[in-house]
């Protein structure tokens, strides 16, 4: 199993500013041949520990998820490649449910710029059947971007085997 990729922004001074904990990794389904990544987010419910503190304050109960095909990988790349300015996906399941019954996710990745620097948001999104949408977003900077291209591309090669 990969070792997930992990981004945690924890904010001071909950429960006024809200931080949130990003986790992308690559999974095998059911099927032992269907490759996948997955996005995972969630939310921050406590304030942030003191430094070298073990205790988390994210919520992983409460966390949303994609799963990413090969192409959407591939879209992922093209972003934090800068190809692409933005990535925005849209999930829907199952596909031909009635709206109250569906569940939808949206993943928006997008370049963007802060100090000089460039960075990228990644924000994730989901709404299940008629009840409110919830969301979290966390930024990414060129180092971090540029181990998850290592991790994306290491995707790519499990779903087609190479």
């Amino acid at each position: 199993m990969m070792k997930k990729y992990a981004k945690y922004m924890p904010m001071s001074g909950f429960p006024a500013k809200r931080g949130s904990a990003l986790q992308i990794s690559t999974s095998v389904l059911k099927d032992k041949e269907t490759v996948r990544l997955f996005v995972e987010m969630a939310p921050q419910i406590k304030d942030k520990p003191p430094s070298g503190s073990t205790e988390s304050p994210f919520d992983w109960n409460q966390k949303i998820f994609m799963a990413l095909k090969e192409e959407e990988v591939g879209r992922f790349l093209a972003c934090l490649r800068g190809r692409v300015g933005e990535m925005n996906l849209i999930h829907k399941f199952p596909i031909d449910a009635p709206k109250e019954e569906q569940k939808t996710s949206k993943l928006l990745v997008k370049q963007g710029e802060y100090n000089d620097t460039i960075n990228w948001l990644v924000n994730l999104k989901q709404k299940i059947g008629l009840n409110d949408e919830v969301g979290y977003s966390v930024y990414l900077q060129p180092e971090e971007a540029e181990i998850l291209i290592v991790l994306l591309e290491d995707c790519i090669r499990k779903m087609y085997r190479l």
